[in-house]
């Protein structure tokens, strides 16, 4: 939306993006499941995502241990009668991709 850049300084209007615009993601995609699921198999969240996946921030268990955050994947996503559990690096950034919710009117007030 224009009004995503009312703020912006300079305003980088018509500049060559290479990916997603995560300027307002945490408004978009408010669910923490989500971007987890999201960020260990983008494709079963975006069909055709060229986003790559990120593994390495997950642990595969046979059984969650209490105090796990599991995550719960589309059929088919879920590796083999296995678990996969966020670790707290990625707990960490899905906060910081929901604190992205730049939602504000869309024009400043008039000053009195």
């Amino acid at each position: 939306m224009a009004a995503d850049y009312y703020y912006d300084k300079p305003h980088l209007l018509c500049t060559m993006r290479t990916g997603p615009d995560l300027f307002n993601i945490g408004a978009r995609q408010p669910s923490a499941d989500w971007h987890l699921g999201h960020l260990f198999q983008p494709r079963a969240y975006t069909p055709g995502s060229i986003m790559p996946s990120y593994p390495f921030l997950f642990q595969v268990k046979d059984a969650a241990e209490p105090g796990d955050r599991v995550l719960t994947l589309p059929p088919g996503y879920n590796p083999g009668g296995k678990v996969v559990v966020a670790r707290q690096e990625v707990l960490d950034l899905v906060t910081y991709l929901q604190g992205m919710d730049h939602t504000y009117p869309v024009l400043p007030e008039a000053k009195k």
